[in-house]
């Protein structure tokens, strides 16, 4: 298993971006949306390198309490090894966020690919 750990905070723009593509409308300027923490898994692409794009075969996500823009939250991102079945590559990746003092979201994403550089 991989593990990366650093510090993230979501901004309005990004908010704000995320919203347009899924045409929605904010029910709060200063909260995050539930799905929208899973964009943290963009800054932990160095834990895995693929010769095709990913396919993301389902996902679960849960917020615990609400998220905020701008602020600093703790994340960590877990990529189990590959399991191979037949020319399939399968991968489940796990992100926690945290405050100060509690877990505040987990999502946990099953991966697959066709062909894999490395792992």
């Amino acid at each position: 298993m991989k593990e990366k750990c650093f510090d993230i905070a979501f901004t309005e723009e990004e908010v704000k971006e995320f919203l347009d593509l899924m045409d929605m409308e904010p029910k709060n300027n200063r909260q995050l949306p539930h799905m929208f923490p899973m964009i943290a898994c963009k800054f932990a692409q160095e834990l895995y390198i693929w010769s095709s794009p990913p396919i993301l075969r389902k996902q679960n996500c849960i917020m615990y309490e609400t998220m905020y823009v701008n602020h600093v939250y703790h994340v960590k991102i877990y990529i189990t090894n590959p399991i191979k079945k037949r020319h399939i590559m399968y991968v489940q990746q796990i992100i926690k966020i945290y405050d100060e003092e509690k877990c505040l979201f987990e999502g946990e994403s099953d991966l697959i690919w066709n062909d894999i550089s490395s792992l």
